[in-house]
């Protein structure tokens, strides 16, 4: 995992969220950006129910030299988020987030650890809620396609921004054509947690292989 995106490095496709992959696009396209490093969204995976409110050792041991890198006189910080869901064409998720400004270096690690903290919260969960955003909305891998009543049922697992893996899911979205468009199922996430990574069709259902347990999915 690269756990810090350096300003230097970062490119727009990048995991680096709304907010920073447009910084990303501004300078490759020669625009003069403050100085700015992104934490990886992964570095605060499962990280959610810490009661110490500070980002893992791992993380925290990377945070001086990158530091140091954008503030070579001591300046003061600006911590903000960039969800990869935020800042984008669609959604803004404005003023939903926490942010801290003028951060001392000694509280970098406490503040980004609260940022990533208040994607949990309350306030966006509703705002997720009204606008239909949900389990997803940070990424999605290990799909699997299979042909069922002429349609393409595209099963994948999915989580949120901060939520661990053991917290992902797994959703489903159809297709009259294996290119899409894809309708995402209303009943999503239609199965909660674990590591599934292999369906088929089971009769009238589909079968799903979690762990060492097998689990019939009915979805009409």
């Amino acid at each position: 995992m690269n756990a810090i995106y350096r300003q230097t490095e970062a490119s727009p496709n990048d995991p680096i969220g709304g907010k920073a992959s447009a910084l990303a696009a501004l300078q490759h396209e020669g625009f003069r950006i403050p100085p700015w490093f992104a934490i990886a969204a992964e570095a605060f995976a499962g990280t959610s129910e810490n009661k110490v409110p500070r980002l893992p050792d791992a993380i925290r041991a990377l945070l001086p030299d990158a530091v140091r890198e954008i503030c070579p006189g001591n300046e003061l910080v600006a911590v903000r988020s960039s969800a990869i869901d935020e800042d984008g064409v669609e959604h803004s998720f404005a003023g939903q987030l926490q942010s801290f400004l003028s951060v001392e270096h000694a509280e970098i690690s406490e503040k980004a650890f609260a940022v990533a903290r208040s994607a949990g919260g309350r306030s966006v969960r509703r705002y997720r809620q009204e606008r239909g955003l949900n389990f997803d909305s940070h990424l999605v891998d290990d799909a699997c396609l299979i042909v069922r009543d002429g349609k393409y049922w595209f099963y994948y697992k999915g989580r949120q921004l901060g939520k661990s893996p053991g917290q992902t899911q797994m959703g489903v979205a159809i297709a009259d054509k294996p290119e899409g468009p894809y309708l995402k199922h209303k009943a999503n996430p239609v199965i909660p947690g674990n590591h599934e990574v292999l369906v088929w069709t089971q009769g009238n259902g589909v079968a799903a292989m979690i762990g060492s347990k097998l689990t019939i999915v009915k979805c009409r």
